[in-house]
């Protein structure tokens, strides 16, 4: 009763100083004629706290931009120019110009045609009255005082202490005058950090009882913390994952809550971490999969009279495919779901990383339903393009002269499904050059050929089973050969590329293997008379091996949230040159004015990306 009374005293003093805060701002409203910006200073937490209740408020600061907030003066010159009742007066006029118009049209569609050309121009105009025109939108809107807000700030910022542990915080808001502004200075007292002084389990199902007592050292609400909203959000996240890994398919946040007791006294709280069912009549059971279903069909081969879409099993799994000529067996074997297994929802979150990762298809949906007593797994794989064809053509101008323009042209057809879930790419290119040799600029023509396979595997001798054991790892294979041919009146130049690199990443490290590349570059001098011996390269002939080692910001999945897997990433590459041509004595077969080489380069990196905006 006594503490009935205490709460509603409370809430009286609130309510009281929430009329006076209005009477008081009607007060300023009347005597300055117009709001008042505002000014909020937090004083009383340390400056991440500061930081993070500045973050909150409602009374967000202005960007600015070298110090001065132009997006804000930007709204203020816009607005300076907005004229509201002008704006109804022209909808008013389109009203009635396009009313004589409708009335004096000769048919049916012509009125139609100025009744459309009607509502779009007036639509224009009530968008203009709401969101203000170009500047206004562009711009940052001033904000003004206004105790409801401030009220509202206060228990943002109580809310936050009270996730950051201190349950007993208080704020004391203060309003001052100053000049044409107001200044509004929230006093905070953190007052004590409460402390998880003890916890508990309570399941009424032994087997998940045994499950997450075995996992408890993963648990993320941990004695001697301090008290934290966010932790047991992420527990209770934790907690759902892992039984959604260990086959309870229908499990939710419904299941699992926290009964926190609070003990004022020493400042400490007792947590009861308590996972049941909200009907006690239910049961608690693991799913199996009954039937994998992965549709590679579109809509266009439902709906197409002559697309036979046809039904194919491999490896356990059920395959609506529209043709024969689909790499059924590699697209299986990046699949690592199986009838008869227990429902894994990191699993099915793997499945799409890796058909994802292998560049087939254009959309992939992954659907787990119930379908009378058994689960099943609907995987909707849109297949891609087969053949991409694109063309690229460009230029290179001198000293920004367009009689000098020098126009290139590049053709590149991209084959997917080659060998399997392979993905050939050959470009083919022509350009005009303009080179600075012997002192002045030489016109010449540039060839290339290049062509490049991936394949989301190991191009290695091994068995069928470990094929399917290093899958976890991602594999890929990318074989390259590029060819290019250069002629001008003073020399010519054939070089070759080529490489072979084996790629792949576990958890957040990203490792690159390429056991051979060779380089062999033939310049010819096709007039002496016209340079110097000394200014051309000598043939040469060089191969290398190397591996990178990439370590990459940890996030839980590789492609959900790329802008955040690649926040910060370290590099380390060590490469070997001439070590083949030096171990088999390749020396001695290649003619006598190729030059050969012998190098070890070690490189380390390291890249962050910051921001520029919110978005």
């Amino acid at each position: 009763m006594k503490t009935y009374c205490l709460e509603k005293k409370k809430l009286i003093i609130q309510f009281i100083l929430y009329l006076l805060l209005s009477i008081y701002a009607s007060f300023l409203h009347a005597a300055v004629g117009k709001p008042l910006p505002i000014k909020e200073v937090i004083v009383g937490v340390n400056h991440m706290h500061k930081k993070a209740l500045q973050k909150h408020s409602i009374y967000q600061p202005y960007t600015t931009f070298l110090g001065m907030p132009i997006k804000k003066w930007l709204y203020q010159w816009g607005n300076h120019h907005f004229n509201l009742e002008k704006i109804k007066n022209d909808c008013a006029a389109i009203e009635a110009t396009y009313g004589y118009r409708i009335r004096k049209a000769s048919n049916k569609k012509e009125k139609i045609k100025l009744m459309a050309t009607r509502d779009k121009a007036i639509k224009r105009k009530e968008n203009l009255a709401k969101n203000g025109n170009r500047l206004m939108r562009m711009g940052e809107k001033p904000l003004y005082y206004d105790p409801i807000y401030v009220h509202h700030n206060e228990k943002i910022f109580l809310n936050y202490l009270h996730s950051k542990g201190y349950l007993d915080a208080e704020i004391i808001t203060k309003t001052d005058l100053k000049k044409s502004s107001i200044r509004v200075t929230y006093s905070i007292k953190p007052k004590n950090l409460y402390k998880i002084i003890s916890t508990r389990l309570q399941a009424s199902d032994q087997a998940i009882d045994t499950l997450l007592a075995n996992h408890s050292n993963e648990s993320l609400i941990k004695i001697g913390d301090p008290y934290g909203y966010q932790n047991f959000v992420n527990e209770q996240e934790r907690i759902i994952n892992l039984l959604s890994d260990n086959g309870y398919f229908e499990f939710n946040e419904q299941y699992v809550h926290f009964i926190a007791d609070r003990s004022d006294g020493d400042h400490t709280i007792a947590v009861t971490t308590v996972v049941d069912l909200p009907d006690p009549k239910m049961a608690y059971h693991k799913t199996k999969i009954g039937r994998i279903v992965v549709d590679l069909t579109t809509q266009q081969d439902h709906a197409s009279s002559i697309t036979c879409v046809l039904t194919k099993v491999c490896q356990g799994l059920y395959f609506l495919v529209p043709s024969d000529g689909y790499p059924l067996d590699d697209i299986a074997a990046k699949i690592p779901l199986r009838p008869g297994d227990l429902y894994n929802k990191s699993k099915i979150l793997e499945t799409y990383e890796r058909l994802h990762r292998i560049a087939t298809f254009g959309s992939i949906a992954i659907l787990p339903k119930i379908e009378g007593d058994e689960l099943v797994i609907y995987i909707h794989a849109k297949p891609d393009e087969r053949i991409r064809f694109q063309i690229e053509i460009g230029g290179q101008c001198v000293n920004l002269n367009l009689n000098k323009l020098r126009p290139a042209i590049k053709l590149n057809p991209i084959i997917k499904r080659v060998g399997g879930l392979g993905i050939l790419q050959i470009e083919a290119s022509v350009a005009l050059r303009e080179d600075f040799v012997t002192q002045r600029f030489h016109r010449n023509i540039t060839y290339g050929l290049r062509g490049k396979f991936t394949t989301p595997c190991f191009i290695l001798f091994l068995s069928r089973k470990t094929n399917l054991m290093v899958e976890k790892f991602n594999p890929t294979t990318t074989m390259a050969i590029d060819y290019s041919f250069t002629k001008n009146p003073v020399y010519s130049s054939k070089k070759i590329d080529a490489g072979l690199n084996y790629d792949w990443y576990s958890k957040h490290v990203l490792y690159q293997c390429s056991p051979f590349k060779v380089t062999f570059d033939y310049p010819q001098v096709l007039d002496n008379s016209k340079t110097n011996q000394s200014h051309i390269k000598l043939p040469s002939f060089l191969t290398s091996m190397g591996c990178i080692l990439t370590i990459r910001a940890a996030t839980p999945t590789l492609y959900f949230n790329p802008l955040v897997s690649y926040r910060w990433m370290v590099s380390i590459d060590i490469e070997h040159g001439g070590l083949y041509e030096h171990l088999f004595l390749m020396k001695k077969i290649l003619p006598k004015e190729i030059q050969l080489y012998k190098y070890l380069k070690i490189e380390m990196g390291y890249r962050h990306a910051f921001d520029l905006t919110a978005y």
